[in-house]
């Protein structure tokens, strides 16, 4: 015990005389010493994990991963520092995510930008400039998705006016407008649509008056 004291090996010391403590109870020495060395262990242990929350502050994750380590590898088992080691990896793991989201929607990728950005709040909604980015990609991935589901019922439209389908035609298109009021192009299609079925309706009539 007093070999490994020297050494710096504090744990290991303190082991070794609550070793020595437990064979013989009555030697005063051995049980002071134990006294002693958690004293200055616990003193030790929370200098160090102080110092690794100063580190994860300052996001220097790296620093307070190994702050960590050390502080486990030569005290034992920490709970507190278990605890701070797990909230610095979900911290990486999130910054490591936030990196891959920023490129997907530089690419434009709002789909695959959302899921990411999904996942990283579902964690670290606290993650510095996620919920502005965030909200900047819903916003995104909702315009796409109107945008596709627009152009879809449009086209639904077309392949009913090819078919000389008039009225149906016109309810496709109608559709389109009701959601985007300010478009040019589909209130012409509704317009031939409806010059279309006026010329089906009265050839219809001339025929049957014939």
């Amino acid at each position: 015990a007093v070999a490994q004291e020297r050494d710096g090996k504090l744990g290991e010391a303190r082991q070794s005389y609550q070793a020595a403590h437990a064979i013989k109870p009555g030697d005063g020495k051995a049980k002071a010493a134990v006294t002693d060395l958690t004293a200055r262990i616990t003193s030790m242990v929370t200098e160090r994990r102080d110092k690794a929350q100063a580190f994860f502050k300052e996001r220097k994750f790296p620093e307070a991963k190994a702050a960590l380590l050390a502080l486990t590898r030569d005290f034992g088992a920490d709970p507190q520092a278990d605890a701070l080691l797990e909230q610095i990896d979900a911290f990486v793991d999130a910054g490591n995510r936030f990196k891959d989201l920023q490129v997907q929607f530089g690419n434009r990728n709002f789909s695959g930008a959302k899921a990411i950005a999904d996942r990283i709040y579902a964690v670290r909604p606290d993650y510095p400039g996620l919920v502005d980015l965030k909200k900047r990609i819903d916003e995104e991935f909702d315009r796409e998705n109107r945008e596709e589901n627009l152009s879809k019922i449009f086209q639904e439209g077309v392949v009913e006016f090819k078919k000389k389908n008039w009225a149906a035609a016109i309810a496709k298109w109608e559709e389109v407008r009701k959601l985007d009021p300010k478009n040019e192009l589909v209130s012409e299609y509704v317009e031939q649509a409806n010059q279309k079925r006026k010329e089906a309706e009265d050839r219809d009539y001339t025929e049957g008056v014939a």
